[in-house]
């Protein structure tokens, strides 16, 4: 199998699974444990095979991203009492992913528009 293929099948197959999960979520259904699993090193693979592509080391945040939101603030939200609280830390990290994967898209748009 070529490289450049693997990275392919690992969008569609992310995209399939982050369908899947929204679905779930937006029916108040559990996500189990594997689907989380298996996305996240999914996330993982495609952005090392990103990484060794491109060698922009911003594109190994993306599991990242997806671990925080996935797991850690689940974790938050049992700790926190308060929910007016969670609600600020949920927003805050939803404003921050946002604006980097804009910065994140404006700089591959640039990198793009140089090369041709």
């Amino acid at each position: 199998m070529k490289l450049k293929s693997m990275p392919m099948i690992l969008t569609l197959l992310l995209f399939v699974i982050g369908i899947f999960e929204f679905m779930m979520i937006f029916m108040k259904i559990e996500i189990p444990l594997s689907l989380v699993t298996t996305s996240i090193v999914s996330l993982v693979i495609l952005s090392m095979c990103q990484f060794v592509e491109m060698c922009k080391i911003r594109k190994l945040v993306y599991p990242f991203i997806v671990i925080h939101f996935l797991l850690v603030m689940p974790s938050i939200e049992k700790i926190i009492c308060n929910n007016t609280i969670f609600i600020g830390i949920t927003v805050l990290s939803a404003i921050v992913t946002i604006i980097f994967l804009y910065k994140d898209f404006i700089i591959s748009n640039k990198e793009k528009n140089m090369q041709n």
